[in-house]
């Protein structure tokens, strides 16, 4: 898992988007489609945790093809 934050309420919700993040992933679903819900649930959580959520998508993403090669 990526080390991201120290901060304990942000910790558990960057661990709770990856982990959701790693099991999309495990299922076989591509990049686009996660990218794709993110989006279109900005205006429901707002633009500012739309932004986080596609941080944590983004470096979720790397380090699972560092860890695929």
């Amino acid at each position: 898992l990526p080390q991201l934050f120290y901060d304990t309420h942000f910790n558990s919700l960057v661990y709770s988007i990856t982990m959701h993040l790693l099991y999309i992933l495990e299922k076989k679903q591509h990049n686009d489609a996660v990218i794709d819900v993110i989006t279109a649930i900005n205006p429901y959580i707002g633009f500012p945790r739309t932004l986080n959520c596609l941080r944590i998508a983004n470096e979720v993403f790397q380090e699972t093809k560092k860890n695929a090669k």
